[in-house]
């Protein structure tokens, strides 16, 4: 059971089994890999043997549902649903078996019909001389296990075995079964039968990307042979094959495009049998396309997250925090969910944390982390509310007087007044200002980069009499101006400016608009 991650501090490791918490250590069937590793293994054989002797079902206990986390002081990591199920091989259940009747010339079956394990067997028939049974035009085996003669011959006649082989878990035999044949000096011709699939119609599912396996038994005399054609298309030749002397069709890694009608044709000399299947293909949950597994914010960006999954049917996306679903979270205003997408507004350091996407259908799951990483920058002040993001009134912001770093404020790109003031230390700013100088009193836009020193100022202007160049800028979505809806992304490339009335040192509450 592999379960290997990377992280500083060092991540510590969890496992569950059918979502309770489940220790690994102590069981002396269990041996921890050791080196800050959360893999481990079980000796099954061992267990397998101890349950035998003492008569318990101890092995059935390490069946189920399985998942790994790993964990340090910034976030939790998962792994995917691991399934643990025990290879079985059950009795064949005693039965008393009737000599099978045939006439030559006509068709014949015998019946395996093994028992269900996990994983399904592998039937195989040997006759009287312990030989393997040889599948011919006129002899074939149904993917039930059962034996179908075309037509029998006198030399048919004999004892057949039928045997089921369980990977892993051994190989069980039915009880012989004798096929008489009595002699038909008049046999005559007959028209194609098809046997399996049974009936006119008959339908098949399979999923995107398994083999598509049809089969067509047949029965007459003479012996049938047996073509496919897709009714709604072309077979598809790069990769389809046939077996088993056309009785089967395979399809290797199945397509959407692959689903259809498909028929089967038998004929001889005495006419023509026809069965036609409709193929549905389905497919297990798949990302639509790779998402980054870090994303990394400054203070009050949002975000929304996308957990873009396709899938037949449609996969259900669910969300994780830290390994929690976030429907089990405590609900937070600055969290929302819609679908396949989870929205982050107002972040700050406190909400660095890893997300996880889990896609599922009726098929299987698959799952995704992702890292959201908040840059530790301090937050603007938020008037009438307390200091999480989530509980700022839609499109109002106090401005801060200052930028985190202590300079004038610059950092939402607001207006400023930009002064020879002295600092005791040394200050770089790169802003976008409207300025009003000691040196000149002149209201023209100006692109600046300030050096300022303990006793000395020195400008860099370029001023234009009544345009700008403007640094574009971030527009935090947490205040978005009153009646903006709906959020796209993290990434806005709009400018954030405030009236320009009003200055940034002002208490009063002011109203941003994205331009």
């Amino acid at each position: 059971m592999e379960c290997e991650a990377h992280g500083n501090p060092t991540p510590k490791f969890r496992w569950s089994k059918d979502g309770r918490r489940f220790d690994p250590n102590g069981d002396p069937n269990v041996k921890r890999r050791g080196d800050g590793s959360g893999t481990f293994t079980v000796d099954m054989a061992a267990v397998v043997a101890a349950s035998a002797e003492s008569d318990s079902e101890a092995a059935e206990a390490y069946e189920g549902v399985y998942r790994c986390s790993a964990e340090n002081q910034d976030g939790t990591t998962l792994t995917p649903n691991i399934t643990v199920r025990l290879a079985r091989a059950p009795l064949w259940p005693r039965e008393q078996l009737e000599p099978v009747m045939a006439t030559e010339g006509l068709p014949a079956v015998l019946r395996c019909r093994p028992p269900q394990g996990f994983p399904p067997p592998i039937v195989f028939w040997m006759d009287g001389s312990i030989e393997r049974v040889q599948l011919n035009g006129r002899v074939s085996q149904g993917l039930d296990g059962d034996l179908f003669f075309a037509n029998v011959l006198l030399s048919d006649g004999d004892d057949y075995v039928c045997y089921a082989h369980f990977p892993h878990a051994g190989t069980i035999q039915k009880q012989p079964l004798t096929l008489t044949v009595q002699p038909n000096p008049k046999s005559t011709a007959s028209r194609p039968l098809i046997v399996e699939p049974a009936g006119d119609t008959s339908s098949k599912l399979v999923l995107r990307g398994d083999a598509l396996l049809l089969v067509c038994i047949v029965q007459g005399l003479p012996t049938p042979r047996v073509s496919w054609v897709k009714v709604s298309g072309e077979l598809p030749q790069d990769h389809v094959t046939f077996g088993d002397f056309n009785r089967m069709l395979v399809i290797r890694h199945a397509s959407l495009g692959d689903a259809g009608v498909y028929q089967c044709r038998a004929g001889n000399s005495e006419g023509q049998a026809l069965h036609t299947v409709t193929v549905t293909v389905e497919a297990k949950p798949y990302w639509i396309a790779p998402g980054r597994v870090k994303h990394v914010y400054a203070p009050w960006d949002s975000v929304k997250l996308a957990c873009l999954a396709n899938g037949i049917p449609k996969p259900v996306a669910r969300w994780f925090i830290n390994g929690v679903p976030i429907d089990e979270a405590p609900a937070v205003p600055w969290r929302s969910v819609d679908g396949d997408f989870l929205t982050l507004r107002g972040l700050h350091k406190g909400y660095t944390a890893m997300y996880q996407c889990e896609s599922s259908n009726r098929h299987g799951t698959i799952l995704a982390n992702v890292i959201v990483q908040v840059l530790g920058k301090p937050l603007p002040t938020v008037a009438g509310s307390s200091s999480e993001p989530g509980a700022v009134p839609r499109g109002e912001l106090a401005w801060p007087s200052t930028t985190p770093d202590g300079s004038s404020s610059g950092l939402w790109g607001a207006t400023t007044t930009t002064t020879a003031a002295t600092n005791a230390a040394t200050t770089t700013a790169h802003t976008t200002t409207t300025a009003t100088t000691n040196a000149a009193t002149t209201a023209a836009t100006t692109t600046a980069h300030t050096t300022t020193t303990a006793a000395t100022t020195t400008t860099d202007t370029t001023t234009t009499a009544e345009t700008t160049t403007a640094q574009p800028r971030r527009c935090p979505a947490i205040v978005l101006a009153s009646g903006s809806e709906g959020l796209q992304g993290s990434e806005f490339p709009q400018s954030w400016q405030a009236p320009p009335e009003q200055s940034p040192s002002s208490p009063a509450v002011s109203r941003p608009v994205c331009l």
